[in-house]
């Protein structure tokens, strides 16, 4: 049996295209507006060269180039993709080496969230890595910094957390105030108060607190508020 693969017939492309359903606008989009999921709808057929269902994904942003109109096609010709496979895995790969060399082990099928303030492109020097063991009335998280790195300031209003540093060094500002943090120490951070770490040379922390609601992170930069879009959620990321 032959091994060689067989080239997609031009017509059979554009057919099996056809069947695939167009995003339309599903209110008025201003430019320079990110596109979410919930401003769109999908339906057929798709317009030559528009953007389908099959291009929307957690790994592709749309912003809005030009104003779109309610019911209008979305395309590149009125709004920009940008493609985020890449970078996430690079992160995503960062991360399994880094965990691996600290020895700290990480239960299975626990949930990444990549947490890039600034965007992508600056996650190196701003982020934050958190993998979710448990969410309850209580609530278990892994924090990974990775070298360079610094977490914004930032207070939470309903959660009280308490750090426990595993590997690692942390300087932690908490109010202002510099705490260098060191394996075996344990800090607490009550509710309302403003704080930022960071590591020069990586760390890991194990973060126990209150319920984490996903709309009770208020960071100092107004910038950092204004980008709805600063999380990566993934579940498969340790195979």
């Amino acid at each position: 049996m032959s091994n060689e693969r067989l080239s997609v017939n031009p017509d059979e492309k554009k057919s099996l295209r056809s069947l695939q359903r167009g995003a339309y606008a599903r209110t008025n989009i201003m430019k320079g507006k990110f596109i979410k999921l919930e401003d769109v709808f999908f339906a057929f057929p798709p317009e030559e060269g528009q953007f389908t269902a099959n291009d929307w994904s957690k790994y592709f942003h749309y912003t809005a180039t030009e104003d779109i109109s309610k019911d209008e096609a979305i395309h590149p010709k009125n709004s920009d993709q940008q493609d985020t496979r890449d970078k996430v895995w690079e992160i995503v790969k960062k991360v399994r080496k880094f965990l691996k060399e600290s020895q700290v082990v990480i239960p299975g099928g626990a949930e990444l969230e990549i947490s890039h303030h600034y965007g992508l492109e600056k996650f190196d020097e701003y982020g934050l890595m958190m993998i979710t063991v448990v969410n309850r009335d209580y609530c278990k998280k892994i924090l990974v910094t990775l070298p360079g790195q610094s977490h914004p300031e930032q207070l939470h209003k309903k959660k009280e957390e308490t750090f426990h540093v595993l590997y690692g060094e942390l300087h932690l500002q908490l109010d202002g105030e510099l705490n260098v943090c060191k394996p075996g120490d344990v800090i607490t951070v009550l509710s309302g108060v403003k704080h930022s770490f960071s590591s020069e040379n990586g760390s890991i922390m194990e973060e126990i607190s209150s319920t984490h609601y996903q709309d009770d992170s208020y960071y100092t930069d107004p910038e950092i508020m204004k980008n709805k879009q600063r999380k990566t959620l993934l579940r498969h990321w340790m195979e």
